[in-house]
């Protein structure tokens, strides 16, 4: 994540999408962001491009009225008939958003949540980072952030934006590692060691762990560990 400057948000008026702005709300009020809203229509056959676009002109204004009340600037909003996903990251790339904020699914059940086709696949074609919210309670607070890391340059990243969200909306991080189940055989090429290989991978992984984490520009933010 850079200066969160510029928040994409996609919206398609569904529960989880009314979630998700009032997610892009808090993280804009606190890194003084601005939002690009964008309202994605899936093509109807037979039914005219701009006939799809003024059937949402109201519902679009009023969000962005919405998202401007609490002091919040929308640099844009727009309404483009295509492909969702491909016109999320399109647009994504035309303002240069530092973050795409996204609606994820709906529940299907007391206890079941589907996390939705458009949103996983935002997810893992965008070069941006993406926040998809889920619909229902418990809303987003920052306040507890739970970051799951393998020592990679990609979860460096992640912690990284972690702390920086729980910096500047008050939170705590916790790290989270898992240590692989790998065969000896791996085990000893991975450490060198034949006696005791399993034992001497375990060892080394939490090493790298505890080191990885002290890396991390934590400063005044509270990180607690776990394996």
């Amino acid at each position: 994540m850079r200066k969160l400057q510029t928040i994409l948000l996609a919206t398609d008026f569904r529960p989880a999408s009314h979630e998700a702005a009032k997610a892009a709300t808090k993280l804009a009020s606190a890194f003084n962001s601005r939002i690009a809203l964008l309202h994605a229509i899936e093509p109807v056959l037979g039914w005219p491009v701009a006939l799809q676009e003024k059937e949402k002109e109201g519902p679009v204004r009023e969000l962005a009225a919405d998202l401007s009340a609490p002091h919040v600037e929308v640099a844009e909003s727009s309404i483009v008939v295509g492909p969702p996903v491909n016109t999320i990251l399109a647009k994504a790339n035309e303002v240069d958003a530092d973050l795409i904020v996204i609606g994820a699914g709906d529940r299907t059940g007391a206890f079941k949540f589907s996390g939705g086709t458009t949103a996983v696949a935002v997810i893992q074609h965008a070069t941006q980072p993406v926040l998809a919210v889920r619909p229902g309670d418990p809303a987003p607070t920052f306040k507890k952030i739970l970051c799951p890391v393998d020592q990679s340059g990609a979860s460096g990243r992640g912690l990284r934006n972690a702390i920086r969200l729980a910096r500047a909306l008050g939170g705590e991080v916790i790290a989270l590692t898992v240590v692989p189940e790998v065969s000896w055989l791996t085990a000893a090429v991975e450490t060198g060691q034949f006696n005791d290989a399993l034992k001497e991978y375990d060892a080394k992984w939490r090493e790298d762990f505890a080191a990885f984490v002290a890396a991390a520009p934590a400063q005044d933010v509270k990180v607690t560990t776990e394996i």
